[in-house]
């Protein structure tokens, strides 16, 4: 305990000096200055890994919301900062500082927003934020069957497979619509995907059944639930797209640990994210492959030249593409500097795009596109001008800092980091779970290593579409005749 107050009280004398230093920051973009910023950053993360846990479900959980979120948010911003120390920056051949006077600025704001999390974490960690044990008392409550979503999973694949574009498939993602039917169909057939394997886990979690072998788990998903998802991704793999493998993936593995009879071994986790986020970078390389051979001759071609790229001067040439999303802090930081904030424009409509239609309903009124209420859009706008012929996306402190600027970016972190909190110890120690406490956990630990490069409030669409989807197959249940099965306290 002693520990961890002293490591408390560190993060909070980090996050006022890195304050100190944003009142006196620099206009000059230096080697010396961004080294100073990864110090404190680096002094921030290690002391937060070396906290002492103190929730039984949680220690030696390497799989964690809070970790993937970690490393997805440390790389997208602080990569090409790194990069730049160490000289490898000018060998790439792109630029993503946008504004060289304005990257101190940019750098201290991302690295208060980090800090930021790493105190409202410990914070949350010792106040009660859920049970100290495993929950091993049912409560009475009824397993449900997954034949419903496995219906709905047969209807939105063959939806897809008639409603798409199939030049999309020959690794055509980002250049060739897949059309919008399609791209509704695809969604749902994700989102029932991973609704299955929630229903899955939480069933298995409810009778008590662990496993002992990842294979043996796979197996009992069922064969029909593994052909749909083998198509799919098979389709999605061609297309050149990479965003469902990496979250299904994840939604599939995080459900493993859920089942799991022994928490997984740190190099396991770790050979897990540096597999995929080679997979991952590799799939980038396809995409910037021109057409004129197929896929996978694309795909042969792609393995040479990411070999050969000038990338490979990065400390983390896997990652580069992630990392230079980092361009669009820098230029929210410039529009705020001369322009000002947004004063909540994004985040309020990304609240009341939660609710389903109601973007619509808003485009509707005000004659203005969904586009121009997402920081992405705006952020591309900025960068590429009035017509961009690519998305450069956005990332998470951007998006923020835009509409609420750096205290705002403080308090939401904090408070993030509350929530993410809350939610981990929640799922891992119970033994019953909520539909909407797992679609939750599902969407925020799929998406955790994306959300850097995102928004937050987003990802409640998701848990807001999935839950409806678990409760339509549930629906489905009860009209084919499948009966509920009722757990009691034993």
């Amino acid at each position: 305990m002693v520990r961890t107050y002293l490591i408390l009280f560190f993060e909070i004398l980090i996050a006022i000096l890195l304050a100190l230093e944003l009142v006196y920051v620099p206009t000059v973009l230096s080697s010396d200055f961004l080294g100073r910023v990864l110090v404190y950053v680096s002094v921030a993360s290690g002391l937060f890994f070396l906290r002492k846990e103190n929730q039984y479900a949680l220690k030696r959980q390497y799989l964690k919301i809070s970790n993937l979120f970690l490393i997805g948010f440390i790389i997208v911003h602080f990569q090409i900062y790194l990069d730049y120390v160490l000289g490898g920056y000018p060998d790439f051949g792109f630029d993503v500082m946008i504004n060289d006077r304005l990257v101190p600025k940019a750098s201290l704001i991302s690295a208060l927003a980090l800090v930021s999390y790493y105190i409202g974490y410990l914070f949350a960690s010792y106040f009660k934020t859920g049970t100290n044990h495993i929950q091993v008392n049912r409560i009475s409550t009824v397993i449900h069957s997954n034949k419903g979503v496995l219906l709905l999973m047969v209807v939105f694949l063959l939806l897809f497979l008639f409603s798409a574009n199939w030049d999309y498939f020959n690794g055509n993602y980002g250049s060739v619509s897949v059309g919008s039917l399609a791209d509704y169909a695809q969604e749902s057939l994700l989102l029932s995907m991973i609704g299955y394997v929630l229903l899955f886990v939480r069933n298995e979690r409810l009778i008590g059944r662990m496993y002992g072998n990842f294979i043996f788990y796979i197996k009992s998903l069922g064969s029909t639930f593994l052909v749909i998802c083998g198509i799919y991704l098979f389709l999605v793999l061609i297309s050149g797209d990479r965003g469902p493998i990496l979250q299904f993936g994840i939604s599939l593995f995080g459900g493993y640990v859920l089942l799991a009879k022994r928490k997984m071994k740190f190099t396991v986790v770790l050979l897990f994210i540096f597999a995929g986020a080679t997979f991952i970078s590799l799939l980038g390389f396809v995409r910037e492959i021109g057409n004129g051979t197929d896929f996978w001759g694309r795909v042969d071609k792609a393995y040479t030249l990411r070999e050969t790229s000038s990338i490979q001067s990065s400390i983390s040439p896997s990652t580069l593409e992630l990392a230079g999303s980092v361009r669009t802090m820098h230029a929210a930081v410039d529009y705020a500097e001369s322009r000002g904030h947004t004063n909540g424009l994004f985040q309020v409509f990304q609240v009341i795009s939660i609710v389903p239609g109601a973007g619509t309903v808003v485009k509707y009124f005000t004659g203005m596109e969904n586009t121009d209420f997402k920081s992405s859009a705006f952020l591309t706008r900025h960068i590429l001008g009035a017509n961009p012929d690519r998305g450069l996306g956005t990332t998470v402190v951007a998006d923020i800092f835009l509409d609420f600027g750096t205290m705002g970016a403080v308090v939401i972190f904090f408070l993030f980091a509350w929530f993410i909190r809350y939610l981990e110890v929640n799922v891992y120690s119970a033994q019953f779970f909520r539909l909407s406490t797992l679609a939750l956990f599902f969407i925020f630990l799929s998406q955790a290593l994306y959300i850097g490069r995102s928004t937050i409030l987003v990802l409640f669409n998701e848990v807001v579409f999935l839950y409806v989807l678990l409760k339509v197959g549930l629906f489905v249940n009860s009209f084919l005749g499948y009966k509920k099965v009722k757990v009691s306290d034993k």
